[in-house]
């Protein structure tokens, strides 16, 4: 009988620790794409990846939309995500805070923003629009606000940001007339329907700087962060994808000090105070 009970009380310790090992592989995981466009254009952007990553490394990952790129900023802040494609300023800001770790980029691209007018504008130079409000999405957005902002900055032109929650509703109000100038990024200016681009123009392009990384919480251990970061090279491989992602090019591994460039910028974004 003693060693069936050595073996009864084995198992009694055994079992909880299986458990607990099953719970953690089937653990989901968020993901958090920073939100460019209305909620439905965010979902519609990024579920087809999930799924994919999903079928293709066995994981549970789930897409999570933010209600605003502040929400975004905030939440990343407390580490609230495991998983997040982020705002290069917001990551140098919360990488420690948040306990994130930059693992992937889209490759070949560098990161710009854009500062837009009607087609019918007669601005010609930054100083055309000197004293107007300028519109864009969320004070913590790196291309459309921060970059087009400090442009303005370095040329000694005065605006006033007023933020309008997404790049769409910021490109409408100049379309519409009501605002005389937005920040934006050439990937979201060109994604506009042609009968709205039709109607802007860039007036000025930024200085460029490296995009927008995919980030990992610290909790997440190592082999994870590669799995799925092989796993977003291997998927974006698909042109028909990227262009769903509105990507020009694949994702690479990549390492945390590339974004070096946004950090030598000394950016404070409030948000993540």
């Amino acid at each position: 009988m003693k060693p069936l009970y050595t073996f009864c009380s084995f198992l009694r310790y055994l079992i909880p620790f299986l458990i607990f090992t099953v719970t953690v592989q089937a653990q989901t995981l968020s993901f958090a794409p920073v939100p460019q466009g209305t909620q439905e254009q965010v979902k519609n952007q990024w579920q087809p990846v999930v799924d994919k990553l999903n079928s293709t490394t066995g994981l549970s990952i789930q897409l999570t939309v933010a209600k605003s790129i502040t929400d975004h900023s905030e939440r990343l802040g407390k580490g609230e995500f495991d998983l997040a494609y982020a705002n290069p300023a917001i990551y140098v800001a919360v990488e420690e805070k948040g306990g994130y770790k930059a693992f992937a980029k889209q490759s070949n691209k560098m990161l710009q923003g854009v500062i837009v007018v009607r087609n019918d504008s007669p601005a010609k130079d930054l100083a055309d629009v000197a004293d107007e409000i300028i519109a864009t999405p969320d004070p913590a957005a790196f291309g459309a606000s921060i970059l087009p902002l400090k442009t303005f900055e370095q040329a000694g032109v005065d605006v006033f940001p007023e933020y309008y929650g997404s790049h769409t509703a910021a490109y409408m109000k100049v379309h519409s007339g009501e605002i005389a100038v937005s920040g934006g990024v050439n990937r979201t200016f060109n994604a506009l329907p042609a009968d709205i681009r039709k109607d802007l123009r860039i007036l000025k392009t930024t200085d460029q700087f490296k995009p927008h990384p995919f980030v990992a919480s610290n909790r997440l251990s190592g082999d994870t962060v590669d799995k799925i970061g092989k796993a977003l090279a291997a998927i974006t491989s698909d042109q028909a994808l990227r262009k769903t992602m509105k990507f020009n090019h694949p994702v690479v591994q990549a390492d945390p000090d590339n974004w070096d460039d946004v950090r030598s910028l000394g950016i404070r974004i409030d948000t993540v105070e």
